[in-house]
């Protein structure tokens, strides 16, 4: 049986049963300060290198080590006699100079002060070895036990978690090499930064040495080592390397097997080339994100992978592209300090979104930036913030409220729009050119594309990250005979107004016309000149600006762009309002509407397209629908739409036709999100004999 990423059967029923128990009231206490402003710290020192020498004993869970930090003064500071640096949760044994003096330490809430012997002036450098070790409570993870044993260490630094594995200054302005030797048992392979140098064996323990030359801030750093099989394969003579637990060997090649597609596409979208000596993909047990682009070497939860079931569900190249994104925008540049961090996660983001174009067409990549308009959208309206912020608890609070993620790739596919493509990569290639190895921020992208485009764009900059709010709009129109007369209402609190230039579309039935308005005030009308009136009038053609909209349109406009719509966001609108007609639908009506769903559900080239439509064509409730689901669900080539119609086809209730055809499709065992939504099915099928169906399936 190939492997299934959960146990499905009884995890559906679990689902079932808890959803009719009330959750507990549980008063809990927050263990974070109140919101405030995120202040750089004020640094005295510059971190050339970094050394570290570390013995693994998973067993104990335990570390120790040696860190040697090589660092000189802040360019124009006074000399300097005590030296401050992170370190969380482990415990200081000795410090010692380049000279070999012990030097006097104090260790207070994870701060390692240290007092120098002597005076450092300006222009000179000083080495520490700080011999340190315990049980580490962040940064570093022992995990995947077997007998109480860990089998795999990871570490994870983003955004201050460095600190809890070595001495460091924990801070993404300050860039250093790196390099590290560990010993670990015998079995076990690591993988680090940069390149492997050396792995020398002695009897049951190995030790292998690491060195990356790039200067990267520290939690960018990593280690992974365990029990691990790797695979390599190479992209224009780079090295690549794929980790993973031996048990998941077979689904390695071909989960990564988008790698060398996603390194040239990218090294060509930036004009810079992959710039490290290796790219690893290793997939660690119990990692609490999705990814993390740790410098030539990336970490990755193994619930990822996935053998040819999970992969028709769930394919891992978005993810693969958003981490291989960071080589370039998070890690060949840096954002300064956490506000800006939105140049980091927002540019993965939007080039994951490229690669979308690129791999699945142009629909499927508008469809993501809608989504992304979407989620920026949704997260502004419960929390409104500019995207570039520094007010909150802790930095990883910046990053999931929807304004750095999708709201950054949002705001660049709006900048696309603006500049065209062109311009658009010119200054995306210029920025990536320009500030390799540097702390940006976004007056740095500004720049590049103002460059690039030869236009101001302080103002959309301003607009666009550094004012709180989204456009929320009201927008209807009229055909008087000689024009169109296009009204649109602002209705958002904040921005007091959006200013923007607006593609509009009329369609005339084989015939288009684009014109471009300038939204610029709270409410304004437009008129376009046309004897004959539009099939539909389309705001913000190119799906640009992101927005809430209340878009007035008649059943028949909707149809309409339905069927013959070139962007695929306005066709799912179209089905979003047209499922709100189709319970009332009656006679002509009523078969406009089916045959417009029908060929959306079961036609409709783009898969996202496709998979809404099918709880749309479900409203029909109908023989003729239910013979689509069927069909749908039996044959469709993407997981989305099969699971959609599974799933509407269960409010039909006890049936015995259904049954049957939710344990063949259950038995055909396509993809495990099918079998699932099968499983699911078949219980409301066959209520009766669900519990022993289940009893025979876990035998």
């Amino acid at each position: 049986m190939p492997r299934a990423p959960r146990a499905i059967l009884p995890s559906l029923l679990l689902v079932a049963a808890c959803a009719s128990v009330p959750e507990p009231r549980v008063a809990t206490a927050t263990p974070f300060p109140e919101p405030a402003p995120l202040v750089p710290r004020r640094r005295a020192i510059d971190v050339e290198h970094y050394a570290l020498e570390l013995a693994l004993h998973p067993a104990e869970r335990r570390l120790e080590g040696r860190a040697r930090v090589r660092f000189w003064p802040i360019a124009g500071a006074a000399a300097i006699e005590y030296v401050e640096l992170d370190l969380d949760g482990l415990e200081v044994r000795s410090v010692k100079d380049r000279a070999g003096r012990a030097l006097v330490f104090r260790q207070s809430e994870g701060v390692l002060g240290i007092t120098l012997a002597e005076p450092l002036a300006a222009g000179e450098f000083q080495e520490l070895a700080i011999d340190y070790g315990g049980t580490p409570v962040r940064g570093l993870w022992f995990a995947d036990d077997e007998q109480g044993v860990p089998t795999q260490v990871f570490t994870q630094g983003e955004c201050e978690d460095a600190r809890g594995w070595f001495p460091c200054v924990d801070d993404p302005s300050d860039r250093a090499t790196f390099e590290l030797a560990v010993d670990v048992p015998r079995a076990w392979t690591t993988l680090s930064a940069g390149v492997r140098t050396e792995r020398v064996e002695r009897g049951e323990r190995a030790m292998e040495r690491w060195r990356m030359d790039f200067p990267h801030p520290p939690y960018l750093d990593t280690l992974v080592a365990g029990e691990f099989v790797a695979k390599e394969r190479a992209w224009e003579g780079t090295p690549l390397v794929f980790l993973a637990d031996p048990r998941f060997e077979a689904d390695i090649e071909p989960c990564f097997a988008a790698t060398t597609d996603v390194l040239a596409l990218f090294s060509r979208l930036t004009g810079v080339r992959y710039p490290y000596v290796k790219y690893a993909q290793a997939c660690v047990a119990e990692f609490p994100f999705g990814g993390m682009e740790n410098v030539s070497a990336t970490t990755l939860t193994d619930t990822a992978l996935g053998d040819e079931r999970a992969r028709r569900d769930a394919p891992m190249d978005g993810l693969i592209a958003h981490e291989a994104a960071h080589q370039w925008f998070g890690d060949l540049m840096t954002c300064a300090d956490w506000s800006q961090v939105w140049l980091n996660e927002g540019f993965a983001t939007y080039f994951g979104a490229l690669w979308t174009e690129h791999a699945r067409g142009e629909d499927e990549y508008a469809v993501a930036v809608r989504r992304a308009q979407d989620a920026y959208v949704a997260g502004d309206a419960k929390a409104a913030r500019a995207i570039v912020a520094d007010v909150a608890r802790r930095p990883m609070d910046l990053f999931f409220t929807g304004h750095v993620y999708p709201g950054g790739a949002a705001r660049l596919h709006q900048l696309r729009c603006l500049l065209g493509d062109d311009a658009f990569f010119r200054g995306v290639a210029l920025y990536a050119g320009r500030n390799q190895g540097r702390s940006v921020v976004t007056d740095d992208l500004r720049a590049a594309m103002e460059a690039a485009s030869g236009r101001a764009l302080a103002e959309e900059f301003r607009a666009w990250f550094e004012t709180a709010g989204h456009a929320e709009l009201r927008v209807k129109w009229r055909h008087d005979g000689a024009r169109v007369v296009l009204d649109v209402e602002q209705l958002q609190d904040a921005p007091a107004t959006v200013r923007a230039r607006v593609a509009v579309e009329l369609d005339f039935g084989g015939e288009r016309h684009v014109e471009t308005v300038e939204l610029a005030r709270r409410a304004q009308t437009f008129e376009f000149a046309c004897t004959r009136a539009p099939r539909w009038v389309l705001f913000d053609a190119r799906g640009a600006l992101p927005k809430r909209c209340e878009d007035v349109k008649t059943g028949e406009e909707w149809i309409a762009l339905l069927e013959h719509s070139d962007r695929a966001p306005f066709r799912l609108d179209a089905l979003a309002a047209l499922s709100k007609a189709v319970p009332e639908a009656r006679g002509d009506e009523r078969a406009r509407l089916w045959t417009a769903i029908r060929r959306a559900a079961r036609e409709e080239a783009c898969a996202s397209v496709r998979e809404a439509a099918v709880p749309v064509l479900a409203t029909f409730r109908d023989a003729a629908a239910r013979a689509e689901l069927l069909a749908i669900a039996a044959t469709d080539e993407r997981s989305g739409a099969r699971c959609a119609a599974l799933a509407a086809l269960k409010p039909n209730g006890p049936d015995a036709e259904l049954a049957r055809f939710a344990d063949e499709q259950y038995a055909a065992g396509w993809s495990w999100n099918t079998m699932a939504h099968a499983a699911a099915l078949l219980v409301a099928a066959r209520p009766a004999g669900a519990f022993l169906w289940l009893q025979t399936e876990r035998a």
